[in-house]
């Protein structure tokens, strides 16, 4: 049997045999909810985003993929 031949057939059993296999990455970070009243959102000259919430809750509920952890904090989250 001719190489190509050869390393082509074994290419082509490779990439069948790949079929149905997904690997995705996750994305990095943390989802946060806090509960409060008036809340504003601000951004400053550098593009950071300052987010003000008056009388928050004191517990938030942090998501990390299929983990929930409640947090209680103070009256300052910063």
């Amino acid at each position: 049997m001719n190489i190509y031949l050869r390393n082509g057939l074994f290419g082509l059993l490779l990439l069948i045999s790949t079929i149905g296999i997904v690997v995705g990455a996750e994305p990095s970070g943390y989802t946060v909810y806090v509960q409060g009243a008036e809340s504003s959102i601000d951004r400053t000259s550098d593009g950071i985003y300052k987010i003000t919430i008056q009388d928050v809750i004191p517990f938030s509920t942090i998501f990390e993929g299929d983990e929930r952890l409640l947090h209680k904090h103070k009256k300052s989250l910063i």
